[in-house]
């Protein structure tokens, strides 16, 4: 049956969107299953023992935080409820309510089963609704009943591994000032038995939460908080979670990200997890979400549905029109360096640029020429001299990125001639190298894990073969332009950026193809012994804060690690992720 429906599904998305897209997006979905291949047995090993389970429930008996779990109940099938009810009332963590408010209307088949379980545990609170208030209402019903530190939102369906809360307890333990704290998830089938698709998530990512709601769930939220932004909003229902956690983000200080898997997803065929087309007002009332952020947050832009649903693009404004000085390494004859200078303006549809072309040390001079008064208003476009655009106005699409406040470092996605992927956002110590891209290879038009080289979002460095930066935030980052000359450099100035607290973004809208050589990416050991006593250097031997711990550094197309014992601190929870503060330097 299950097979008959995906053909279905896939027939009528070849009807909708063409034979090509439809043959990309099967190829896809082969290349998941097989990077998803064994995840079951690698969630059966990392799973808790009995023991450690014990142990936890010893350690959380005396957690001062108490926990408020969010759940609107509608018309649940009993096997769910009673399965999503026991999964929060067995947590090895204990100082929680369940707060349950009940839409159902006049089936009271929920108010039965529920009824029972309040008799036995008074962390329970429950109310059944005079009337259905939808999604949001329903949400905001439970929020209202709710008194603990920090409240969850969970699903009617869904289920919460047994140690969820004790991992977000601890958290919570380790950094008080956090105000929100999110987990990794997978998906169960109907029966609760197959888990697949794992989602393993990065620390947060602005620009990538507002391309897709990447955080989901597990979301864990300081109570006053949620009630400061208003709860949930009705013209967002479909994507209300989304809405309510753009604004929880903008409003909280330090945001945590716990990278297990602690939330399960139940699938069936009315789910959108499982059927993303049987939602389609969830979409638009995701880009409505995105809209409003954008404008509470004062920034200009418009946002898009892409091909795939529940991602989308945000096309900012472009707010002003900087100079740019474009760096060439290369030596080129006065004709040519004009011939490329023109090229460059009408590939960009943008005028006020100039070339500049030479060694990497002479570029390097003329750039501490220009700055002996101090920085202009301008902006640096570091460009690989084989490099060609692929689409008209790939330049200004940078720009709108790069002038967005507290951003460093800006680039787009670079294929070969043979549209292999070269370049996007890279990731630290990927292939042992410095940072590489986990997509290399993967040709034009796939997409990759979960979207992400279709999607706009923050990362810790770009390549070095199209960098777009402004010329203050250049001297902000410290960074002295005769660092150029080295290899590696752009390892080092997006690194400079993120101590300096800018954000350095890819955008997948610009595209580029490179010809020729390429510059090979530096050994990790060896670059970290060249310049390890420096403070940036020592973040190329942490963990990538925008990949996940769990995700091998070997293995392209974001696979789990094959080394178990290196995951175990990580995922059975001897560590906890680190803490995001918006406000402060990285």
């Amino acid at each position: 049956m299950k097979s008959i429906n995906l053909i279905k599904r896939g027939i009528a998305y070849g009807k909708s969107h063409g034979a090509g897209r439809m043959a990309r997006k099967a190829l896809e979905h082969g290349m998941r299953l097989e990077a998803e291949s064994g995840y079951e047995s690698w969630l059966s090993a990392h799973l808790m023992s009995g023991k450690a389970l014990e142990q936890q429930r010893r350690a959380g008996r005396g957690g001062e935080l108490k926990f408020s779990v969010l759940v609107p109940v509608y018309r649940t099938p009993e096997p769910f409820l009673r399965a999503m009810l026991e999964s929060v009332l067995n947590q090895t963590y204990e100082n929680l309510e369940l707060c349950l408010a009940d839409g159902s209307g006049e089936d009271d088949s929920c108010r039965e089963i529920i009824e029972t379980y309040v008799r036995k545990d008074p962390r329970i609170r429950y109310e059944k609704l005079a009337q259905n208030g939808g999604i949001a209402g329903n949400t905001n019903a439970a929020l209202f009943m709710a008194e603990g530190d920090y409240i969850c939102l969970l699903d009617h369906d869904d289920l919460l591994a047994e140690n969820a809360l004790y991992e977000l307890f601890r958290m919570l333990q380790l950094h008080p000032d956090m105000d929100v704290v999110y987990t990794d998830e997978d998906k169960v089938d109907f029966e609760g038995k197959r888990h697949f698709q794992p989602h393993f998530k990065p620390d947060f990512n602005l620009e990538l939460l507002r391309s897709n709601n990447y955080i989901c769930h597990l979301f864990c939220v300081k109570r006053t908080l949620a009630l400061e932004t208003g709860g949930f909003r009705k013209a967002c229902d479909g994507a209300q979670d989304y809405d309510f956690i753009l604004r929880c983000t903008e409003g909280a200080g330090k945001i945590g990200h716990v990278p297990k898997i602690l939330y399960h997803w139940r699938c069936h065929t009315a789910s959108t997890a499982e059927n993303p087309e049987s939602k389609t007002y969830a979409y638009e009332a995701g880009k409505k979400a995105v809209e409003d952020h954008l404008s509470r947050c004062g920034i200009a832009g418009k946002v898009e549905c892409t091909a795939n649903p529940g991602f989308y693009r945000v096309h900012y404004a472009l707010t002003a029109h900087p100079h740019v000085t474009v760096l060439t390494e290369g030596n080129f004859s006065r004709e040519e360096v004009q011939l490329r200078a023109r090229q460059l303006r009408i590939s960009s549809a943008y005028s006020d640029l100039e070339l500049w072309t030479g060694t990497a040390a002479a570029l390097a001079g003329r750039l501490k020429e220009k700055w002996k008064d101090g920085p202009g208003d301008g902006f640096l476009l570091f460009l690989d001299c084989g490099c060609r655009a692929v689409h008209t106005g790939w330049l200004k699409t940078l720009l709108s990125y790069a002038l967005l406040p507290d951003v460093g470092c800006v680039t787009g996605r670079i294929y070969d001639e043979k549209r292999l992927l070269l370049h996007a956002a890279e990731v630290l110590g990927m292939y042992g190298r410095t940072a590489a891209t986990p997509f290399a290879g993967f040709p034009s038009g796939l997409s990759g894990y979960m979207h992400k080289i279709a999607l706009a979002q923050d990362c810790s460095v770009t390549g070095a073969g199209c960098l777009l930066i402004s010329e203050k935030a250049f001297l902000r980052t410290g960074m002295d332009p005769e660092r150029i000359e080295k290899s590696g450099w752009n390892t080092e100035l997006g690194l400079r950026a993120l101590d300096a607290g800018l954000r350095n973004i890819y955008t997948p809208y610009t595209v580029l193809e490179a010809s020729g050589e390429h510059s090979e990416v530096p050994v990790l050991a060896e670059y970290g012994r060249a310049h390890g006593q420096e403070r940036w250097a020592r973040r190329l031997f942490e963990p990538d804060p925008y990949y996940n711990p769990c995700l091998s550094l070997e293995r392209r197309g974001y696979r789990l690690k094959d080394n178990r014992k290196r995951n175990d601190k990580i995922c059975r929870g001897e560590e906890n992720g680190r803490g995001f503060n918006r406000n402060s330097e990285l």
